[in-house]
């Protein structure tokens, strides 16, 4: 008789299961994405991993995954941005009601950014403190090389500036420059070092809710990549 039981008793905890599984992550992802939607992003997805699911009545959840779309940053905007939290505690309350993201995660997290040619071609036409125009940039792996109209004694000039792209601590993105020339010369210290000192920066990262520390740079074609990791504020 008693296998009747064990039997019933463990098909009821199957189907709590599923209906946990089925109706408690949507609703922590919406309730979580709702609460991301703060961010300065134009689109933002928060997706809940965690077994068993009930233990989101409590607000925890086992991994959770974040993928935001241009991220503005100040003047710098991010093609995309990840992250993975693991072990994370949230309050309902304040991320569905309220639409606050009160959470506490496993520290340290992941984050990955994406920087593209545009981005940082917008970045940097506000940042070189020269009359350029129509400066574009390519990367290619870890080399980037910026294009531009550079007007000199009413002569507009192409100009080129080329490099690697390094990542120094504590997270500052450098170009060292291997190429400068301004028509069809190398130009003068004065004007090389307004050229190159604006082109190192760090991420405005202050309007994130958490602090983030980069430690690899990768080069793609197009792109760049940084990795690091995260903790709370």
């Amino acid at each position: 008789m008693w296998f009747k039981w064990v039997g019933r008793f463990g098909l009821v905890a199957v189907l709590l299961g599923v209906l946990a599984q089925l109706t408690l992550i949507p609703l922590a992802e919406r309730a979580l994405t709702r609460a991301a939607a703060q961010w300065p992003a134009a689109e933002v997805e928060v997706r809940v991993e965690t077994f068993p699911p009930w233990e989101l009545l409590q607000g925890r959840i086992d991994t959770l995954h974040i993928k935001a779309k241009h991220v503005r940053l100040n003047d710098l905007t991010l093609a995309e941005l990840q992250g993975e939290l693991c072990r994370v505690e949230f309050s309902w309350w304040a991320a569905w009601l309220h639409g606050g993201f009160n959470y506490s995660f496993q520290e340290p997290g992941a984050i990955r950014v994406m920087v593209t040619e545009e981005n940082l071609a917008e970045y940097l036409s506000g940042r070189l403190n020269l009359p350029l125009q129509n400066l574009a940039v390519s990367i290619a792996g870890n080399k980037l090389q910026l294009t531009a109209s550079f007007t000199v004694a009413g002569q507009k000039l192409p100009l080129l500036l080329a490099g690697t792209l390094v990542l120094e601590q504590p997270g500052t993105i450098r170009l060292v420059p291997e190429r400068i020339q301004v028509g069809s010369f190398v130009p003068g210290l004065e004007l090389q070092e307004k050229l190159t000192g604006n082109t190192s920066f760090q991420l405005p990262l202050d309007n994130l809710p958490v602090k983030v520390a980069f430690d690899r740079l990768a080069g793609g074609q197009g792109q760049f990549t940084l990795h690091g990791l995260v903790w709370t504020k």
